[in-house]
């Protein structure tokens, strides 16, 4: 049985996750005790990520993002990440399709992804819709990348998430506006609405 609320912040890369999430955290510092924050693992990866990315790489990824969500359900109430096992899966998806995986690594993230889906759940995916490209040393920046793993979400966050999972899309073009959208749905998924 689930004993805590997990909720996601998804979307393509520079949509605004990490932002939303600061804004989060900075708004809920007074339930710090039972709130844990997973910041994208990503980052941290000492392998080629975007359109240089590979199986090692979504890999790595896949298992830091389940070892510390692993970690953060055992330590809080509610956790609150930046990403998703489900972004692993579109980013694997891509990857496969222009040929930087094959079919075999593709099937190995997407049974793991889904499998720690179904016994760890999210009550919630907060998708973030792609906001203009802004400078980030660490990620590609070709739109045509960006489009295509756009589109990669759509298909699994709405075929592959299980029922219980809620997914609100967040397509607010102003930057804080949509980390005040954010903000208030987490506030409405901790209050139980």
């Amino acid at each position: 049985m689930v004993n805590y609320k997990k909720i996601a912040i998804s979307g393509v890369h520079s949509s605004g996750k990490t932002t939303s999430l600061s804004y989060v955290t900075y708004k809920i510092k007074s339930r710090e005790n039972v709130i844990g924050i997973l910041n994208e693992v990503a980052r941290d990866c000492p392998y080629p990520l975007g359109v240089n990315g590979n199986f090692q790489t979504q890999w790595w990824i896949l298992n830091n993002q389940i070892l510390k969500e692993y970690q953060l359900q055992r330590m809080y109430d509610t956790i609150i990440c930046d990403r998703s096992v489900f972004d692993v899966m579109v980013y694997s998806d891509v990857l496969f399709y222009n040929g930087k995986m094959s079919n075999g690594e593709s099937f190995i993230i997407w049974k793991t992804a889904l499998e720690w889906a179904k016994q760890n759940p999210y009550e919630a995916i907060i998708f973030l819709t792609p906001l203009k490209f802004e400078e980030d040393k660490q990620r590609t920046k070709s739109t045509e990348f960006a489009k295509e793993i756009y589109n990669s979400f759509n298909d699994v966050l709405f075929t592959n998430l299980p029922k219980e999972t809620r997914v609100y899309v967040v397509d607010e073009p102003e930057k804080d506006n949509r980390c005040k959208k954010v903000g208030e749905i987490i506030e409405q998924l901790m209050s139980g609405k």
